[in-house]
């Protein structure tokens, strides 16, 4: 006899179709009004181009693609803060019931597993917004029906894109849903690690560049790993819609949409083990995981302290007109970063208690401790960086070492390759170095527009390539007025440098090849007399010739006297290099005392095509001879002994277009100061009328 009872198996289920469908219908205005958004987004904006396009006689393709991709490239920017917005929102609308202690011990009652409740409630904020993106899908493919842009293809690429990113952003949020207890708490939570990476990099970027004086950062927020880590500036960047023929357009991204997607699966997996071992009567509670309260501590002091510092910094600077230049303010900015760090990881360490503790009362209970080992980490690291205790900042690479070196002035480059050239580099890098204390106190005396158009401020920088095949790169600053220039030393060794033979060679080489396609512009701008000024423009009165400058020929009388004062007074302030030229005084000069053969104008002579050829060949041959390419690197520097008050300017096209109208010319600008041995240029330019001065003559020294 069988005593065996016979029974029914339970079975082991991981979805409950009753709460699934309760999350579904107790939101549904959120997903209605989810649906409504993106109907106005993409197939309202398909159809209206539709309308556009296709009202007219003829359609082209290309046309139709362009207007595809401007309505598809609205849809993926606008969709990034949409995703990101309700991901937070259906986190915090279907796992809202832990942030109650009421509604968590009801649900945990329920004779259910854990694992069913995280998949019913899971599935019930995502599967609707899929939905809506599918509908919207179709919506848009009929809005394009029957027209050029119906692109079922593209469509379905949006569909997978948009879907791919909500259920990153939707897991995110979950997986923060299951760290606290506390609705406010989560939005803050989700929003600060979303962005959080970026402020990192901001800071980091600031600690490297801003502060290290002469440090190039190889940190990128634009595209590197920090935009990477930034999830709405990566989808920003990355996922883009691009032609990839003449005929075919197709979104790109594709690797971060799937790299995602991957980090959404984890996400997915943290999150469902968290909710299985949570402790439902946490509700309420800041944190819901045991263990996180100190870590809640320090992500909190850390977030505020980076934040509070960016913002106040950016603005304490701003007010007081400080922003002129990274490398003016390094001692301040460094003592002021500190002070706004201290103050913002103070704030930050206060509202964490509050949050923690529940109560104002947090400065007789609270935990000091994490505050002052904050305070002490963030005192040290920028002891640390404003005095190089690192030596970072006054490291040089032995001369033995390098392979090559690369001087870079604003449009001017040197290239360097022999050793004594190599010395000379390096001793320009101390140079730099040991001057930095002047730069820094100089900076200090800049703090209005007015004083800052009194100094001129440029940059060098200096790029090593070693023998090893590493890169080392600095970049350091000139401040300096028209009356100390010549006080500082790496003047006269950047003028050095940057017009040796080699240099000067490397520079102007590609001014010689037949790969050059046009003299697109050269022009002549010389100092020259009233007089003579209007002589080379053909003009027999001289004051009509000052008068056409300001287009006010044939007025008569004191308008006249009062218009041709006026411009001799602008030229004053005309052109930098004038203020130092013009010897009378405008402000109490009289019309009757003008005395063109003493008034200076800068001329220019842009010449015609036939003249532009012969006065580029002129220029060729003197730059074959070596007597033309002298690079002017300081304003003060345009004009030294050598040289006449005069320079060529010029933007030259190299290269020439290829057959897939992709245009691989590349312009190039270049300023020379004509050299009084110049002799080719010297002659052409005086036939054209055109006389040359030196500085002594124009000064009258």
């Amino acid at each position: 006899m069988n005593w065996e009872e016979k029974t029914m198996r339970s079975k082991i289920s991981f979805f409950n179709r009753t709460i699934f469908l309760k999350c579904i219908i107790r939101f549904w205005p959120m997903w209605v009004l989810f649906l409504f958004l993106w109907m106005l987004i993409l197939p309202k904006n398909i159809w209206q181009n539709e309308v556009f396009i296709f009202g007219q006689d003829s359609s082209p393709r290309d046309l139709a693609l362009g207007k595809m991709a401007s309505v598809l490239e609205q849809a993926l920017y606008s969709g990034v803060v949409i995703r990101l917005l309700m991901g937070c929102f259906s986190a915090m609308a279907v796992w809202g019931f832990l942030y109650s202690k009421r509604s968590a011990n009801g649900i945990a009652s329920l004779p259910v597993r854990r694992e069913s409740l995280f998949l019913s409630i899971y599935l019930g904020g995502l599967l609707p917004a899929l939905c809506i993106y599918l509908t919207v899908f179709a919506a848009g493919c009929f809005a394009a029906y029957g027209t050029d842009l119906m692109m079922p293809g593209l469509l379905f690429q949006w569909f997978a894109v948009e879907s791919l990113s909500f259920f990153f952003f939707y897991s995110f949020a979950s997986l923060c849903a299951m760290l606290t207890g506390s609705k406010v708490t989560l939005p803050l939570l989700y929003l600060a690690l979303n962005f959080i990476a970026i402020c990192v990099g901001y800071i980091v970027n600031t600690l490297f560049t801003d502060l290290h004086y002469g440090i190039i950062s190889d940190l990128s927020l634009d595209g590197g790993i920090f935009s990477f880590l930034t999830p709405a500036a990566a989808f920003f960047r990355y996922i883009d819609v691009r032609p990839i023929t003449d005929e075919r357009i197709a979104i790109t991204g594709w690797g971060t949409l799937w790299t995602y997607a991957a980090a959404a699966v984890v996400m997915l997996i943290g999150a469902m083990l968290l909710f299985r071992r949570r402790r439902m009567e946490s509700a309420g509670e800041v944190t819901a995981v045991k263990g996180l309260k100190p870590v809640f501590r320090w992500v909190m002091m850390i977030g505020f302290a980076l934040v509070f510092s960016i913002i106040m910094s950016g603005v304490h600077l701003s007010i007081n007109g400080l922003v002129h230049g990274r490398y003016w303010f390094i001692g301040r900015k460094a003592y002021l970063m500190a002070a706004y760090l201290l103050i913002g990881a103070f704030l930050g360490w206060m509202i964490a208690e509050m949050r923690l503790q529940k109560s104002f009362r947090i400065f007789r209970t609270g935990q000091w401790t994490t505050f002052c080992l904050g305070a002490l980490m963030i005192a040290v690291i920028m002891l640390a960086v404003r005095f190089d205790l690192t030596g970072v900042v006054r490291r040089v690479p032995e001369a033995k070492k390098v392979k090559s070196v690369t001087l870079t002035y604003g449009d001017q480059k040197a290239v360097l390759t022999n050793d004594a050239d190599f010395e000379q580099a390096l001793e320009l890098h101390r140079a730099f170095i040991g001057n930095k204390d002047k730069i820094e106190a100089n900076g200090s005396l800049v703090k209005t527009q007015r004083v800052v158009f009194e100094y001129i401020y440029a940059s060098c920088r200096i790029s090593y390539t070693l023998k090893d095949g590493s890169v080392f790169e600095r970049q350091y600053p000139l401040l300096y007025t028209v009356d100390d220039w010549e006080e500082w030393p790496e003047a006269a060794l950047m003028d050095e440098l940057f017009n040796c033979p080699e240099a000067m060679r490397t520079r102007t080489e590609f001014l010689l090849t037949p790969d050059l396609t046009g003299k697109e512009t050269i022009r002549v701008y010389a100092v020259m007399t009233a007089n003579e000024c209007a002589a080379a423009s053909s003009y027999e009165d001289v004051e009509e010739y000052i008068l056409s400058i300001e287009k006010n020929s044939g007025i008569v009388g004191e308008e006249r006297q009062d218009s041709i004062m006026r411009r001799i007074y602008d030229v004053r302030y005309d052109d930098p290099c004038l203020y130092v030229t013009y010897r009378l005084n405008p402000s109490v000069l009289a019309y009757e005392d003008l005395d063109y053969d003493k008034t200076w104008f800068r001329y220019d002579f842009p010449g015609n095509r036939e003249s532009k050829g012969e006065l580029w060949d002129a220029m060729c041959r003197d730059i074959e001879e070596g007597t033309l390419g002298y690079s002017a690197l300081l304003d003060n520097t345009m004009y030294r002994t050598g040289s006449y008050l005069a320079y060529l300017d010029m933007n030259v096209k190299v290269g020439e277009e290829d057959t897939n109208r992709n245009n691989r010319s590349d312009y190039r600008y270049i300023t020379f100061p004509i050299t009084t041995s110049a002799r080719h240029t010297i002659d052409y330019l005086e036939s054209q009328g055109i006389r040359l001065h030196t500085p002594e003559e124009v000064l009258g020294q």
